[in-house]
């Protein structure tokens, strides 16, 4: 039970299912009898999907914070602040974390340490997750634009202009080329 509505998916991973309430609670449940394995309070609302990445889970944060937890125990790895609210869902590839935020910024931060790598700016919040396909991460902002973006280095590849008014407020998908 929760106090306020889940605003976001689970993610499932193995024998847990993660999710993030809107009472400021991450935490892991077994799939098999709905009982608490962990529970760890960040008391921050959250309507983002948990990205799982090896043995740690991914969580964001409204107020911008983004925390690794261990998957299996719920501890703390690392908690870092973007200073500005999150809606996005993490997506995690090749030890990277890719998330936009309400700064206008796609970051890509180190999985293991939460560090920085790099940022791209757009021109409006990024509301929704990324895509990634080969070695390029695909994002939509609420300037009407796609971005295509280098994974490694952040540069932008390609931008596609949806026009005036047709704002894009749903995750990109790549299947093939």
């Amino acid at each position: 039970r929760t106090a306020k509505p889940l605003l976001a998916s689970p993610a499932v991973a193995d024998s847990h299912v993660y999710l993030a309430t809107g009472d400021g609670r991450s935490l892991a449940l077994d799939r098999h009898t709905g009982q608490p394995v962990w529970e760890f309070h960040t008391g921050w609302l959250s309507s983002s999907t948990p990205a799982v990445a090896g043995d740690a889970v991914i969580f964001a944060n409204r107020p911008g914070r983004v925390v690794s937890l261990d998957r299996n125990s719920g501890t703390l790895r690392w908690d870092i602040h973007l200073k500005q609210p999150v809606l996005a869902s993490p997506v995690v590839v090749n030890g990277t974390v890719y998330i936009g935020g309400s700064d206008k910024n796609l970051y890509a931060l180190d999985v293991a340490t939460g560090r920085q790598r790099w940022a791209f700016a757009t021109q409006d919040w990024i509301v929704s997750a990324v895509a990634y396909a080969g070695d390029r991460v695909i994002v939509a902002s609420q300037d009407s634009h796609l971005h295509v973006v280098g994974a490694e280095t952040g540069r932008q590849r390609l931008v596609y202009e949806t026009g005036i008014g047709r704002h894009i407020g749903a995750a990109p998908s790549v299947h093939g080329d």
